[in-house]
């Protein structure tokens, strides 16, 4: 019969190192970037930049993305004004 490692091992193993990068590294990675370049800006800036992406790391980590992008396009204008 099929012994459970067969089944089972191969599975984990593609999903972690598949083409596509797990959610946390590539996201709080251009996070950390898009913090750095707006607080040269100016200090207002750096808060919607660093809540946009801060929300929209949590958005893509936890697969929530439509959902707080349309939260965020409706907050963003507010915060700015």
């Amino acid at each position: 019969g099929r012994s459970p490692r067969s089944e089972r091992g191969p599975l984990p193993v593609r999903s972690a190192r598949g083409s596509v990068t797990p959610p946390r590294l590539g996201t709080w990675a251009v996070i950390a970037r898009g913090c750095c370049v707006s607080l040269f800006i100016s200090f207002s800036e750096f808060l919607v930049v660093f809540i946009f992406l801060f929300i929209f790391g949590l958005a893509l980590s936890n697969g929530y993305c439509h959902f707080l992008i349309f939260i965020i396009f409706q907050l963003v204008p507010e915060l700015v004004e």
